[in-house]
């Protein structure tokens, strides 16, 4: 089980590797062309839209983590300055850190349901769903898993 999965990754990483490496070849020849060419006409622009959105689709799916390091990194920041003014209070860092741990869970529960809304995530049955055929089969003795 843990090879086929470390085989998915290894096959995902160098797919990703390879559109990588040809983005970065043929970029410079795409806007030579591009800009030789007077009038664009619909082949030009199906191109275009094969070619490039789905590195904006990309790009917004990962907004969501960027967001949460983004966000995760300056409050912590903020905190950290909040108790050097406070000299390390432990009222005062408690508080905060009940705050802040707080505000992190509600961020990452809005952020996930926003995603499912947006169709970026499954819908959380399928999780709950996919959790209970996972610990439906963990009483299994091992040598009944050759057999499912």
């Amino acid at each position: 089980m843990v090879l086929l999965h470390t085989q998915q990754t290894i096959k995902q990483s160098c797919t990703a590797a390879v559109w990588a490496l040809d983005y970065c070849l043929t970029l410079e020849h795409e806007v030579r062309l591009f800009s030789k060419m007077g009038r664009w006409n619909i082949t030009t622009v199906m191109f275009i839209v094969a070619r490039y959105v789905p590195i904006c689709l990309t790009t917004y799916r990962t907004a969501g983590v960027s967001l949460l390091l983004i966000m995760l990194a300056a409050e912590g920041l903020l905190l950290m300055r909040t108790l050097a003014l406070w000299h390390d209070n432990r009222k005062i860092k408690r508080f905060l850190w009940a705050s802040y741990l707080v505000m992190f869970r509600q961020f990452v529960v809005l952020m996930s349901d926003s995603m499912e809304l947006e169709g970026l995530l499954p819908s959380p049955q399928s999780f709950v769903v996919q959790l209970r055929r996972l610990f439906s089969k963990a009483h299994v003795c091992p040598h009944q898993l050759r057999a499912i």
